[in-house]
């Protein structure tokens, strides 16, 4: 019976250190209010991190915007070539090393030893509380689906004011060797995650890019403004052109198209109807076209033409004829 119960004993002793090696992850949190928009003006590489931690929800969410599973059918928050899935993402921490499980969403430890030595081959790597590491079987499209899973790390990290920066600075031979990787497995890329120090200034620079573009939209306004001094110029053209009714019979035909872009200063030609007076002077001036008649009175000196004459002339060869007969 002793025996039995210190073999019981034991097996619950190694099952426990089993889940305490694993960390189940908790539910993703998907509602976070801000905008695609305010990630990708965010979104930037920090190279001055805190030491700060990083807390357990935030890296539950975090894993899953990276590759986790976003529909029932099994299809990751990335896109992937003819739906392969040979890229494997694992998480070190001082704590230990582990393997991203997507289908259960929970970290598998690979190994309890700190792993973060390796990495810090630069300076600013010392205070880094979070790094990922990207492998793939696939040679065609293992890279591809690394960039697009760091790309989703990169937004949610600007979303929740965080920091981050791929890395490919390591020894990828010592830390496939400790993460315990197939030959075949392939270490891609690495990224540093993690909050920026206090100091930074950042946000600040970014704040104010922001606050400048509100400013630009305005630009219209002065377009506006240019159209109604546009305007006025038009109406002086048509009192100029008031002594030529067929130029000013132009400019009403002309305005219309030419002002039909703007829609706007669509009510600026209405108010300015007015030119419509001079169509009432070139009424007036159709007296011109009295002249047109004149040459239709100098047509009759054709009347006087000296035709009718020799006609009338013609009359007295009869009384010549007369005498004749009288002679006889």
């Amino acid at each position: 019976m002793k025996k039995i119960l210190i073999g019981l004993l034991t097996t619950s002793f190694i099952s426990c250190s089993a889940l305490a090696a694993d960390i189940y992850l908790t539910y993703p949190n998907k509602l976070n209010p801000t905008s695609l928009m305010h990630a990708l003006n965010y979104r930037q590489s920090t190279k001055n991190f805190s030491n700060t931690p990083v807390d357990d929800q935030t890296l539950s969410s975090l894993l899953w915007a990276a590759y986790g599973i976003n529909r029932t059918t099994g299809e990751r928050t990335i896109p992937t070539a003819m739906n392969h899935k040979e890229l494997s993402l694992y998480v070190i921490k001082k704590e230990g090393a582990y393997f991203y499980d997507a289908n259960s969403h929970a970290l598998r430890q690979i190994t309890p030893n700190d792993l973060t030595g390796i990495f810090q081959t630069q300076e600013y790597m010392k205070n880094v509380p979070l790094i990922l590491v990207w492998t793939s079987t696939n040679k065609n499209y293992g890279a591809m689906h690394a960039g697009s899973s760091y790309q989703n790390v990169s937004l949610f990290v600007a979303a929740h004011e965080m920091g981050a920066v791929v890395r490919g600075f390591f020894d990828k031979e010592k830390i496939k060797a400790d993460l315990k990787l197939n030959p075949n497995d392939e270490v891609l890329i690495s990224m540093a995650v993690g909050y920026p120090q206090e100091n930074s200034d950042t946000p600040e620079k970014d704040e104010n890019n922001t606050q400048e573009s509100p400013t630009t939209p305005p630009a219209p306004t002065p377009t506006l403004s240019a159209d109604k001094e546009i305007a006025p110029s038009k109406t002086t053209e048509h009192t100029n052109d008031q002594p030529i009714p067929s130029s000013t019979m132009n400019h009403q035909t002309n305005a219309p198209t030419a002002e039909a872009k703007p829609t706007e200063t669509a009510s600026t030609p209405t108010t300015e109807a007015k030119p419509t007076e001079p169509a009432s002077t070139p009424t007036t001036e159709v007296k011109p076209t009295e002249p047109a008649s004149t040459p239709t009175t100098e047509a009759k000196p054709t009347e006087t033409a000296p035709a009718p004459t020799p006609t009338t002339e013609a009359k007295p060869t009869k009384p010549s004829i007369t005498p004749s007969q009288s002679q006889k």
